[in-house]
């Protein structure tokens, strides 16, 4: 017999943007939900999530030179409008 894990309950650590997404994914997939984060920073990012937000404010004139960094600036871009 299959060793199944079936889920009734998610909890969802952080009320940032990510967390946000997160939890509004599963609650469209009619999942029980319950969303855990800061109540003095509704909708706050991390440090550590922030970063990975702001990927673009890394962009610079060295990277813009190599042909790999205007491929990975045309990637994210191409990425963003994507459904």
């Amino acid at each position: 017999m299959k060793n199944q894990h079936v889920f009734d309950d998610v909890v969802v650590v952080g009320n940032g943007v990510l967390g946000l997404s997160l939890a509004l994914s599963l609650v469209r997939k009619k999942l029980p939900v319950a969303l855990v984060g800061e109540s003095n920073r509704p909708w706050a990012a991390s440090t550590a999530a922030g970063a990975m937000l702001g990927c673009f404010g890394e962009v610079t004139s060295t990277l813009l030179k190599s042909e790999h960094g205007r491929a990975r600036i045309l990637t994210g871009k191409s990425n963003l409008y994507t459904k």
